[in-house]
């Protein structure tokens, strides 16, 4: 998925004349062998439209499967799955005299302004800062959860008591999916004693849009289960910092995770350790402690994701 991410994001941005076609070949991807399994994935793709910059824009997404039957276009079945990449251009909006029975667009002469909106000042965040902040919400979440005194210092080393804090620049769909399958994949390349979870720091997506960073976790959810599997390994919690607490959040005792999240991130939990905390075995750091603490509260023994 990764892999993909990339080549959608490089093959969208790179321009060039409609009709351009992309084929990314997956002969190593061996749970794509099962034609099920494959839609599902290609569907699932398809499903992240809505966040991106250039998927469903400008670029269709279609998979082939050695199991396809054979067409008049493709008498011959790929060897390997397949999933393709198209790009096309969409018609500009016209002056709407078609809709008007031939009169000029009616909108041609409202004043300037009429819907101007308030601009928001971006603050400007050097990674350095990205990753202070997080730590100190750490801090306060595990002396929250009674993890850690509540004048516990912060590490100052990113990589000290388990949990990484890596930066994504992200600022498209495509590259904040890139960006958490990457993660992902180096969660799973690397030592649960020495790398127990990762925060997945995003400041420049959808900082300012709730809902946007809501539907990329609602995609990943789809995954957790089938096709994919990702539950196995992984278990997700989401953070924003325009997290509006409800009652229940209140109950669960999340307030300070939920509604003092710095900036966007996603913290990835490893299934094992969540599993071994639920057995009342000590696993990590108390700040991997906390994270997993704060993932049981809000999701309760099914996992799952929240955010």
């Amino acid at each position: 998925m990764r892999d993909f991410w990339n080549a959608a994001h490089s093959f969208g941005g790179e321009g060039g004349t409609p009709g351009r076609q992309l084929v990314v070949a997956f002969p190593q991807w061996r749970e794509a062998e099962d034609a099920t399994t494959f839609k599902e994935v290609v569907e699932h793709i398809d499903s992240c439209a809505d966040i991106c910059e250039f998927l469903g824009e400008s670029l269709l997404v279609a998979g082939r499967h050695p199991t396809s039957p054979p067409t008049a276009d493709e008498p011959q079945p790929p060897r390997v799955p397949l999933i393709l990449l198209r790009s096309f251009r969409q018609e500009p909006w016209g002056d709407y005299s078609d809709e008007n029975f031939g009169e000029d667009d009616p909108f041609a002469d409202m004043p300037d302004g009429l819907y101007d909106e308030e601009v928001v000042e971006v603050e400007q965040l050097t990674d350095e800062t990205c990753v202070s902040r997080t730590m100190e919400w750490v801090s306060a979440v595990s002396a929250d959860m009674g993890l850690a005194p509540s004048d516990d210092a912060p590490v100052l080393d990113p990589y000290l008591a388990g949990v990484s804090y890596p930066i994504t620049h992200a600022r498209t769909g495509e590259e904040m999916y890139a960006s958490f399958w990457a993660a992902a994949c180096e969660l799973g390349r690397t030592d649960a004693r020495t790398h127990a979870c990762t925060l997945l720091i995003a400041p420049n997506f959808s900082r300012y849009n709730a809902n946007g960073f809501e539907f990329l976790a609602y995609t990943l959810n789809e995954v957790l289960p089938a096709p994919l599997n990702l539950g196995e390994d992984v278990q997700l919690v989401f953070y924003h910092p325009q997290h509006t607490l409800t009652d229940e959040d209140r109950e669960r005792r999340v307030t300070v995770a939920l509604g003092t999240a710095p900036l966007p991130s996603i913290c990835l939990l490893r299934t094992a350790q969540v599993a071994q905390t639920r057995q009342r075995l000590q696993v990590g750091s108390h700040y991997t402690r906390a994270l997993i603490e704060v993932h049981e509260r809000v999701c309760g023994p099914e996992g799952g994701l929240i955010w």
